[in-house]
């Protein structure tokens, strides 16, 4: 029997302009605080330190762009977006959370 490495904790798509997570799942709020910076508020109960976890964010459309992740506290991440030229930027994108299961 093998054990997954990852486990999914959360996933959806984040509007840019208002922070917006729609489509979403294990996540209680998100919003966006400025310009390309979003706060993503994990469900009660899911509380992960950024050591436990791995981070995936794609672009919803072809948009060059770079993130950087943060953290609020346990369980709330900020994820923040920048443009080609590295300016803070609001951009449309999907992401996913997973919890790494170390062995």
């Amino acid at each position: 029997m093998s054990n997954s490495i990852l486990t999914t904790i959360a996933w959806g798509v984040v509007d840019g302009a208002s922070g917006i997570a729609d489509n979403s799942r294990g996540i209680a709020t998100s919003a966006r605080t400025s310009d390309g910076s979003y706060t993503l508020t994990m469900e009660e109960g899911f509380l992960l330190d950024n050591n436990e976890m791995m981070l995936t964010v794609i672009p919803t459309s072809s948009v060059r762009f770079t993130v950087q992740l943060g953290q609020g506290s346990d369980s709330v991440k900020i994820i923040q977006t920048y443009n080609a030229l590295g300016v803070l930027a609001d951009v449309d994108f999907y992401y996913k959370l997973e919890k790494l299961n170390l062995l």
